[in-house]
């Protein structure tokens, strides 16, 4: 049995359009992939189309976001050159967006995709998905976009965005992180699984009786007993209490970095969903010490306490009936290229999984992990 380590990455601008795309999208992803290639590793853009949209709109008379809009596509062209993988993801608050004075105004009434008309979000993935197949099958014939996230996790109510995705011929989504809730959001509490996908009919959440058309792929998500109070001041002894490891100080003091340059580039009173969050009295006590679920992300866990998580997975009872068998799963993590100053942090964990756990741990798109369905379903 061996573990496939699927790097999904939310491949987008700020939630408000804010954000200097070459600075904190392009120049870094053109990077991350001479780094990839570097170890051998693979990751999956997941496009946000919506942004290239209102660029293009605009790009005839305005040669800054021509030159966003060219260079977003040789990105995504990259990407498939270099082995990766580029599939659907989309902001609809990007809709009609306005570009006034150098800055982007967009409608955060619109943020969750299933706020719109079912007529709506079936034009908007048809869009994307037809958009994406037009650049990219110019390069391969083989490529198809068969994957989508909802922007923000937003696909509940998911009866109106499944029917959707599964008339325009996608076979996956990738939406749900098992045990995460957002007030007035998302709730996948009660998510089927956090690690296998499952097939899903009407809501995101269920397995579904039979096999149907589409399949649920969670990104990886552990509960621990953990404090972000704690974590701020003494993140040290809350990764050790929790984890169980020792985290270097360069790791700590990349995460410190990481979080003050994002706020200086996306300030938290600007943030939408940070506005969206119920402070009640049962929010605070979270804060301190409570059951939280904690999703397995390159882009926020120090390297040292992501790659415990993946190796915890060889002793957990979840794996119990795999083991000695012949057989690859998928686990799949996410990021977000916009939220790092440098890749220092996911280069530690690549290096770190090909010097010492090679053979327990490889790299796979999220296309093949689509395509790996039947010999993980046939098993469980």
């Amino acid at each position: 049995m061996k573990l496939a380590l699927v790097m999904t990455n939310d491949w987008e601008l700020f939630g408000d359009g804010s954000g200097d795309f070459f600075e904190i999208q392009y120049d870094p992803t053109m990077k991350l992939f001479d780094l990839l290639e570097k170890h051998n590793a693979k990751i999956t853009l997941m496009a946000e189309c919506m942004q290239q949209w209102e660029h293009l709109k605009i790009s005839n008379n305005n040669k800054k976001a021509k030159d966003i809009a060219n260079a977003w596509e040789n990105a995504i062209r990259t990407s498939l050159r270099t082995g990766n993988d580029v599939q659907l993801h989309l902001h609809p608050q990007w809709t009609n967006a306005k570009y006034i004075d150098g800055h982007w105004q967009l409608d955060m009434k619109k943020w969750s995709l299933a706020s719109l008309t079912i007529k709506d979000i079936s034009q908007l993935i048809g869009q994307g998905k037809k958009y994406l197949e037009s650049i990219l099958k110019n390069d391969t014939n083989e490529y198809r976009c068969v994957a989508f996230r909802a922007g923000s996790y937003c696909i509940q109510p998911s009866k109106k965005v499944l029917p959707a995705l599964i008339s325009n011929g996608f076979k996956c989504d990738t939406s749900v992180t098992k045990g995460l809730y957002a007030h007035g959001l998302y709730d996948f509490r009660e998510a089927y699984s956090s690690l296998f996908p499952w097939y899903i009919e009407d809501h995101v959440n269920n397995k579904a009786d039979n096999k149907t058309d589409m399949i649920e792929y969670p990104i990886y998500s552990v509960n621990k007993m953990y404090s972000e109070a704690v974590s701020k001041y003494f993140p040290k002894f809350n990764n050790k209490l929790a984890f169980g490891v020792d985290v270097p100080k360069d790791e700590l003091d990349w995460i410190k970095k990481r979080d003050c340059i994002k706020e200086l580039r996306y300030p938290q009173q600007n943030r939408y969903y940070k506005k969206k969050e119920k402070h009640d009295f049962k929010w605070y006590i979270n804060k301190f010490f409570s059951d939280t679920t904690i999703q397995l992300d390159y882009d926020y866990l120090p390297a040292t306490v992501f790659v415990k998580i993946l190796l915890n997975l060889f002793n957990s009872s979840e794996l119990e009936k795999f083991r000695g068998m012949d057989i690859v799963i998928p686990v799949i993590a996410s990021g977000h290229i916009k939220d790092i100053h440098n890749l220092n942090n996911i280069e530690n964990i690549i290096v770190r999984i090909n010097q010492d756990h090679k053979d327990k741990i490889e790299f796979m798109t999220l296309t093949e992990a689509i395509n790996n369905i039947n010999i993980i379903q046939k098993e469980m």
